[in-house]
């Protein structure tokens, strides 16, 4: 035989047949649609005392359920549901025969138990008693919920959601949202009336409660019960016109309210009571534990009763927002008015302090530097830090927002540092601060250069020389112009130590100094200035030098003004070396006549111009050398003085630097020495033994003997003739 039950609901595909369940403590675990046909038809064969418990929730949609004649036994609900049960597939009218019972069990016996059980969405028409529980109870049914159904019943008594006739117990049971009507012609028969959980009821119907049931075709509808034993502890809501008198209509907001849970578990809060509602979620009793427990409490202060799910006073809170700080979190203040309690929540986070913007370098120097930022309106302050030894050490409190930039001193020179600020905000009390900015990271300006001083000039220049800045990237020479400091010199790389500005004047002041640069991301930063070094340019060069006049133990040299000069050194080159041979005090003298030289020998000279300027005398560059040898002047004013037919007489002037004079004669066919004079004041000769009337040349020569060497001057001739 195969057995298929592919849609897993207990009844097989091809031949219909029903799974027998599992039994166990006596109970027959119901655990689908099929389960719950074989146990039917098994009461329906006469087993009427067997017992059933759900294992599951079961769908009998699209099922026809025959329902069980007389039952017993137990009917263990569980907690779960029973769907869709319907008379029968299609569920017309002729499908209802006349004195049949519908529903679960057509009538549970005196004993008969069923317990735990939701019904829900059944689809139930019967002609004699209708109730989706039972029919007809002569047993116990408690703890029932029958939900969202429709049940009709025609000309009989005993229409009702949980049972039609209840001669039995009816205990903890509720009919929600369930439809319930009479047909065939029945409308307005008063004889025929409708009830929620029962409609006559000879036994007990107590703690029950309807909720939302419409009502339809008879003018005798009940919430509860229509006749018999007046129930006890039940409540009801609906929407349509009852007529109960022994039950309490409740209306919508007080079922929602957890009142009604609370009045059918008799004031029970202890866990043994049937009813439970989770308030604001649940809009009537439910039967399952999962939900909350009800209490009924007063209105702290007032007289006023409510319904919780927590058993406490309920208290009148006044509400206050607390705004956050930056100190405090912000939160919701509930303050009871009737009693010393209060409670906060509806936390939110402190204010959070804006963290200082655009903290950057504004100015820096060889020894200090200064930070500059955006002023934090929120802030009372900032707190600079500085890294030091491993560690960030707090250098200011700035105890003022307004004020956007500090100078740290004290710092040594071309030195990297680490800076890094936060703000902060006080109440005197407490204090909260932004978060850290970014660290920023900055070198100081070089040091001061040393060794800067003027240590080369000339009359048009003056060249200046340092020692090398090691920290520098270059260095800025500049000059004081009537009081103002100019920048003359721009030089890039810190190997370069000296520097010649050109184009001066000559004898012309000057003022200089320096300061070292360095250039990296934070830009350019200048060290401090050296001191200035003052200087003049030296006189310009003498022009024009040269030897003007020759003494046989003199030689004269002269040249041209010098303007820009105080006076001129004159140097002599002699044995070998040069030495000074005359400092002339004025500008205006332009020659000077070097005596006690020596005949015939080569001097050389050259001369500087110089400016005394307060204590400090410079001195141009020398002129080019020049040569002078001493020379014996010739004769001057040779003149003849006399004649005869046979003799001339001749004369000259008297030769100062002279031993003596050589005087010769021409014949027209040579010269010859007629006459060596040894005296400087010889100054005449007369030559005879000439002929008469003829032509002579005389010449006269100087001459002079220096150690042992005898120097003979240029000669001086006359032209003479005798008588």
């Amino acid at each position: 035989i195969t057995y298929t039950d592919a849609d897993n609901d207990g009844i097989c595909d091809d031949c219909g047949s029903y799974v027998e369940p599992e039994r166990e403590d006596e109970y027959y675990q119901i655990a689908n649609a099929g389960n719950l046909m074989w146990f039917a038809s098994q009461v329906n064969e006469g087993q009427t005392a067997i017992d059933a418990k759900l294992t599951a929730d079961i769908n009998m949609k699209d099922i026809d359920w025959t329902a069980m004649n007389i039952f017993a036994g137990t009917f263990d609900g569980n907690g779960y549901t029973i769907s869709n049960l319907c008379a029968d597939e299609d569920g017309g009218d002729d499908d209802i025969a006349d004195g049949s019972r519908c529903g679960l069990i057509q009538t549970l016996s005196e004993g008969g138990k069923v317990t735990g059980l939701t019904i829900s969405d059944a689809q139930l028409w019967s002609a004699n008693s209708a109730g989706a529980i039972a029919a007809v109870n002569n047993g116990t049914i408690s703890k029932c919920i029958v939900k969202d159904s429709s049940i009709m019943l025609g000309a009989s008594n005993g229409l009702a959601a949980i049972a039609g006739t209840n001669n039995g117990t009816i205990t903890d049971c509720g009919a929600i949202n369930c439809f319930l009507q009479r047909r065939w012609g029945s409308a307005n028969n008063a004889s025929y009336a409708i009830g929620a959980v029962a409609e006559d009821n000879n036994g007990t119907v107590s703690n029950c409660f309807s909720y939302g049931c419409e009502f339809s075709n008879s003018p005798n509808a009940y919430a509860i019960v229509e006749n018999g034993n007046a129930p006890v502890n039940c409540y009801y809501y609906t929407g349509d016109t009852v007529s109960d008198t022994a039950a309490t209509a409740k209306t919508k907001e007080q079922f929602a309210s957890g009142e009604v849970a609370y009045l059918l578990n008799g004031e029970k809060t202890d866990g043994t009571q049937t009813w439970y509602q989770t308030i604001d979620t649940d809009a009537y009793p439910i039967s399952d534990s999962t939900h909350k427990t009800v209490y009924k409490q007063t209105v702290c202060g007032e007289a006023t009763i409510v319904y919780r799910n927590v058993n406490e006073p309920v208290h009148v809170y006044t509400h206050t927002v607390v705004p956050p700080t930056y100190y405090e979190q912000g939160y919701t203040l509930h303050e009871c008015v009737g009693m010393d309690d209060s409670y906060e929540d509806n936390y939110t986070d402190k204010l959070v302090l804006p963290a200082i913007s655009d903290l950057a370098l504004k100015s820096r120097n060889y020894n200090s530097i200064t930070l500059i930022w955006a002023e934090n309106e929120a802030a009372s302050g900032y707190i600079l830090q500085q890294y030091k030894n491993d560690s960030w050490v707090n250098i200011a409190n700035i105890k003022d927002n307004a004020t956007t930039s500090y100078q740290i001193t004290g710092l040594a020179a071309n030195t990297s540092y680490k800076f890094r600020a936060v703000a902060y905000v006080t109440d005197g009390e407490s204090t909260a601060y932004s978060s850290y900015t970014s660290a920023l990271t900055i070198s100081t300006a070089p040091a001061m250069t040393t060794g800067f001083a003027i240590t080369g000039r000339g009359s048009d220049y003056l060249t200046i020389t340092w020692t090398k800045n090691a920290g520098a990237s270059g260095y800025i020479i500049q000059e004081q112009v009537d009081g103002v400091w100019k920048n003359v010199a721009s030089i890039k790389g810190n190997a370069t130590t000296s520097y010649t500005i050109a184009n001066l004047q000559p004898n012309s002041f000057h003022r200089y100094r320096m300061v070292a640069y360095k250039t990296d991301a934070n830009g350019t930063c200048y060290g401090k200035y050296t001191g200035s070094a003052p200087g003049y340019t030296a006189p310009a060069m003498v022009s024009g030098f040269k030897v003007s006049n020759i003494g046989a133990d003199s030689l004269t040299v002269s040249w041209d003004k010098v303007t820009s000069a105080n006076g001129y050194v004159i140097d002599i080159y002699r044995d070998g070396k040069w030495s000074q041979l005359a400092k002339i005090n004025s500008n205006a003298t332009t020659s000077y006549k070097a005596t006690g030289l020596t005949l015939g020998t080569t001097y050389k000279f050259r001369i500087k111009s110089y400016a005394t300027n307060g204590t400090l005398t410079i001195y141009s560059t020398y002129s080019s050398a020049i040569a002078g040898v001493p020379t014996l002047s010739k004769v001057t004013n040779l003149r003849m003085t006399n004649r005869g037919t046979d003799f001339i007489s001749v004369r000259w002037d008297k030769n100062e630097s002279a031993d003596g004079y050589m005087v010769y004669i021409y014949d027209g066919t040579k010269w010859t020495c007629v006459k060596t004079l040894t005296s400087a004041s010889a100054v005449s000769h007369k030559i005879t033994g000439l002929e008469s009337g003829k032509a002579y040349k005389v010449t006269v020569k100087a001459y002079k003997t220096v150690n042992g060497k005898k120097f003979i001057s240029d000669t001086a001739t006359i032209s003479a003739n005798t008588l």
